[in-house]
């Protein structure tokens, strides 16, 4: 039986799935949209993110296919 430690730990889905959601900033958006927040500014009020912060994060969590932008359309 192989040993865990035998493993290389570069592949593991664990930590591949860390390095895009384990921030602190980005966990809170994933919140955040999940309980509804979907506008750059909404986010920003909720969260308390800089711009530059919030556009970085939002940029990072949409090209890894966690989050997808939209046309913004009129309620």
């Amino acid at each position: 039986m192989a040993r865990w430690l035998d493993f290389d730990t570069e592949q593991c889905s664990v930590q591949r799935t860390l390095a895009v959601i384990g921030e602190k900033w980005t966990m809170l958006l994933i919140r955040d949209c999940a309980n509804g927040v979907h506008r750059f500014d909404d986010f920003r009020r909720h969260v308390g993110l800089s711009e530059a912060v919030l556009a970085d994060r939002l940029r990072t969590l949409v090209a890894n296919g966690i989050f997808e932008t939209r046309e913004y359309q009129e309620p």
